[in-house]
């Protein structure tokens, strides 16, 4: 039996190919030195190491540079533990051969095995380590030796290296990428780590530890739907897993993507129809979607089952009813907000601001700028909703230099404040203190192009046109590829009725970036309204609706442009659409209204004119326009 193995070994040494460093030589130039190998070979494998040391002496003795034969006895010598004896003879194999890759792998193990965890010999171990790796560097496994050396040596920096040479070598090795991403993880660097933690997912996708890891730096970058995605293996593991799927709908929630998450919730809540916070998420995926007064049935079951005091619950309650224009009910839900016990005083921030909102909307200027106020008294950091009503109210009374006065306690109370200081500028604009406005458009100049962004946008606000231009044209001088600058001067010009300049700047970003949405968008509505181009415009409000389709100015924008083509149904389609994502939005209801009214809606195009009025519009033109319309259509209704 041992000779037929001898015979089949023989036969399998004629037929092989060196591994990769090894040269392709026979270790004999004779059938019976090639026979004395085997034998040698076979001798070790039965533990028989000094007959098979004497064996391959012999074959030495002809050839004593054979690298293959000297590798052979070193191999022998190690196998029977005689390790310094090993460590001579492989040194010499590496000198008469230095790409021999098994014998410098060999050596360095050896090396390593007699250190007893000297440095000095660790190191001199490494060399020969990574030698083997340099000649054959789909050795993973002496790539891992080499690491986990320097790790132990306290070089961290050189052990990345390695293993993220490893980790290249080996795009869908599990073990690798993930202990590379958790170095990269350690050391702070999440975006270098997403890819390879992203590898070891698409590796198996079912890896908890990756897996949740993966998930949890999508969230902080904002990438919910991928967050989303990748549950998508687990839940379907664990179809009775509530908290995951329920995590999963969650992100597709705060992913825009409300239909989906709301579609996931219904499931589970027909199987647990009890789950409060599955409930509350569902109530949140219909407010989403502008179903607000289903919505509101689910908040206030919820508050009937024994959350009368939940602040969640509330808020969500009194911001529909806000939306649905139930103000009254949204002030005693605010008011019940603002009394809960134990309530964190951002929370009771936010019910007071709302309530100040509330009486801005019914009208009641005087009470809105206390209540608003009495907010920022007790506001750090300061709370831009009340500023902002407080401004507003001050602006009606034409108290300009009141405006003046409170932004200045303002930012003196929080001087590094750049919003506070933006408005600030805008209020010099509209007071006409030019000096001042001069000497805040250099500070904010100064901090580059989002300063200049900041201030033109100021400008704007103040309705003072030629004053952004100027910023916006200074800045693209500095800082000419900068689509921002070129975005907001573009607008700058539309508004201030440089209607060319405005296309030439918007068609400039397409021919750079043809997938702008924002200026796709604007660009196309800009057309859609002055009625020309129509098929140019319709072509990129599509464009703009399909990367952004739950955008409701986009989608409002597409709407207005099939309205100017006579495409009625698409039209009211998507104002439709349009208002229910932004429910409380002037432009829109008059959109919706003047649709009806084309199609012959009278009663229904009213209540989207009375709406749009109430919404308050942001031009007189639009106001002027919209009460022209009632007036109209009041007269046709009464005729009836």
């Amino acid at each position: 039996m041992k000779r037929l193995t001898l015979i089949a070994m023989l036969t399998l040494a004629c037929l092989s190919v060196a591994a990769a460093g090894t040269p392709a030589v026979a270790p004999a130039d004779t059938p019976a030195d090639m026979y004395t190998f085997m034998e040698a070979r076979l001798a070790a494998e039965d533990g028989e190491y000094s007959r098979a040391l004497e064996l391959i002496d012999t074959l030495i003795e002809k050839k004593p540079k054979d690298p293959v034969l000297r590798y052979e006895r070193a191999d022998i010598l190690a196998a029977a533990a005689k390790l310094e004896k090993a460590i001579t003879e492989l040194r010499e194999v590496v000198k008469l051969n230095p790409k021999f890759y098994e014998a410098e792998r060999l050596l360095g193990r050896l090396m390593v095995d007699t250190s007893e965890g000297d440095p000095k010999k660790v190191d001199a171990a490494l060399v020969h380590l990574d030698s083997a790796y340099r000649l054959n560097p789909g050795d993973l496994s002496t790539g891992l030796a080499i690491v986990q050396i320097h790790l132990a040596a306290g070089r961290a920096k050189e052990a990345e290296a390695m293993l993220g040479e490893l980790a290249e070598a080996s795009p869908d090795n599990r073990t690798i990428n993930y202990q590379y991403s958790q170095m990269l993880v350690k050391e702070g660097r999440l975006v270098e780590a997403k890819p390879y933690l992203e590898r070891v997912v698409a590796a198996d996708p079912l890896f908890g530890p990756a897996l949740f890891q993966l998930i949890d730096l999508y969230q902080k970058d904002g990438e919910w739907i991928r967050a989303a995605e990748a549950l998508d293996p687990l839940v379907a593991e664990d179809q009775r897993n509530i908290d995951l799927r329920r995590r999963q709908a969650y992100f597709y929630l705060e992913g825009g993507r409300p239909e989906v998450a709301a579609g996931l919730l219904e499931e589970l809540i027909a199987l647990v129809p009890r789950d409060e916070r599955t409930r509350y998420l569902y109530g949140e995926a219909l407010s989403a979607m502008g179903k607000f007064e289903k919505a509101n049935e689910q908040y206030r079951t919820l508050l009937l089952q024994g959350k009368p005091n939940d602040p969640e619950l509330l808020l969500s309650l009194g911001s529909n009813q806000m939306a649905l224009g139930e103000l009254a009910d949204a002030a005693k839900t605010f008011e019940a907000l603002a009394a809960v016990p134990g309530i964190s005083s951002q929370g009771r921030t936010i019910a007071k601001t709302q309530l100040a909102a509330i009486d801005h909307r019914n009208g009641k200027y005087e009470d809105a700028l206390a209540r608003a106020r009495k907010v920022l008294d007790e506001a750090d950091p300061p709370n831009y909703q009340a500023v902002a009503i407080v401004l507003d109210v001050l602006r009606r009374q034409e108290k300009l230099d009141d405006a003046l006065s409170f932004l200045e306690g303002l930012t003196t109370r929080f001087p590094d404040d750049q919003v506070l200081e933006v408005r600030q500028l805008e209020y010099f604009v509209r007071a006409g203190r030019t000096d001042e406005a001069a000497k805040r458009v250099k500070e904010l100049e100064a901090a580059g192009p989002r300063g200049a962004l900041s201030a033109s946008q100021a400008y704007a606000a103040a309705e003072d046109f030629k004053g952004a231009i100027a910023i916006l044209e200074a800045q693209r001088k500095v800082t000419p590829e900068d689509l921002d600058i070129v975005f907001q001067l573009g607008a700058s010009y539309e508004r201030s009725g440089e209607i060319e300049k405005s296309e030439a700047s918007f068609l400039e970003i397409l021919e750079k970036k043809p997938e702008h949405s924002p200026t796709l968008n604007y660009l196309g509505y800009m057309w859609a309204d002055r009625n020309v181009h129509l098929d140019r415009a319709e072509t990129m409000l599509v464009k703009a609706v399909s990367l952004q389709p739950r955008n409701g100015a986009y989608v409002d924008s597409l709407g207005w442009a099939y309205y100017r083509l006579g495409k009625l149904d698409l039209a009211r389609k998507y104002l439709e659409d349009a208002a229910t994502l932004v429910p409380r939005d002037a432009t829109i209801r008059h959109h919706l209204g003047d649709v009806y009214a084309r199609l012959g809606l009278n009663e229904k195009a009213l209540s989207e004119y009375h709406l749009a009025r109430d919404l308050e519009p942001e031009t007189d033109a639009e106001k002027k326009a919209i009460a022209e319309k009632i007036a109209l259509f009041e007269g046709k209704t009464s005729r009836k």
